[in-house]
């Protein structure tokens, strides 16, 4: 059970949930006669005599975590059971793809794209999953919930589509991809292949060349290839 809401917004589907919280905050409002946020705080809990903002803002608190305190489901013993782990370490392609990863995502920064398998990058799934580093905060929520070890956000392809943050992202894995290239950083060593050049026999050529055609399908429409869709436009 959250206890705040940055917990509960943390959850599948939390930012969701937010239009609940401002309908469940005008009606509160309503109940207290308070037309304002200070008024509301000022009459919440059934104070309203006090002219004291700060004052209503600790006797507030108070009442909070008194009812938090005395609810079962916020006591540790209904949260002695974390998420479940299936003790496998996650890799670059490929993964159970549940896609728990994608909705948990505060920043929504997990995503999927068809690749096909190829002799030259076989691949198990029809979908892999891939983490728009421009938008990630680092924040781990999605190693949370994911079934394997590692951690999304640090081991599947991390896409950036600015230089500037992929140089400053260093020494990290991570994936560049511009107009007229893409290039991946694997152990800090850079290898990079230019739009329409063969991709030659590097393991790591071929795995960028798959994730960039999966990425600029004609069928998908995701982060990347809108951007680089609206830098061509001008």
């Amino acid at each position: 059970m959250p206890v705040t809401v940055c917990t509960d917004l943390l959850q599948a589907g939390g930012y969701w949930r937010g239009f609940g919280y401002f309908e469940e905050l005008a009606l509160r409002m309503d109940a207290v006669g308070a037309t304002t946020i200070d008024e509301f705080v000022l009459r919440a809990y059934g104070d309203a005599g006090s002219t004291d903002l700060a004052a209503a803002r600790l006797h507030n608190t108070d009442q909070y975590v008194e009812r938090l305190a005395a609810d079962p489901r916020y006591h540790a013993e209904s949260h002695r059971k974390g998420p479940r782990k299936i003790g496998r370490l996650l890799k670059f392609f490929d993964c159970v793809t549940c896609n728990k990863c994608i909705p948990v995502c505060p920043n929504d920064a997990n995503f999927s794209v068809r690749m096909p398998s190829t002799p030259q990058v076989p691949v198990t799934k029809a979908r892999q999953i891939v983490n728009f580093a421009d938008f990630c905060n680092d924040c781990g929520n999605c190693d949370v919930f994911c079934l394997e070890d590692g951690g999304p956000y640090i081991l599947k392809p991390r896409l950036f589509v600015s230089r500037e943050r992929w140089l400053r992202d260093a020494p990290r894995d991570a994936v560049l991809i511009e107009p007229d290239a893409i290039s991946g950083r694997f152990d800090g060593q850079v290898v990079r292949v230019v739009t329409g050049e063969a991709c030659g026999d590097d393991p790591r050529a071929l795995a960028l060349c798959s994730l960039r055609d999966a990425l600029l399908d004609p069928g998908e429409a995701n982060y990347v290839s809108e951007f680089l869709r609206c830098e061509a436009a001008g």
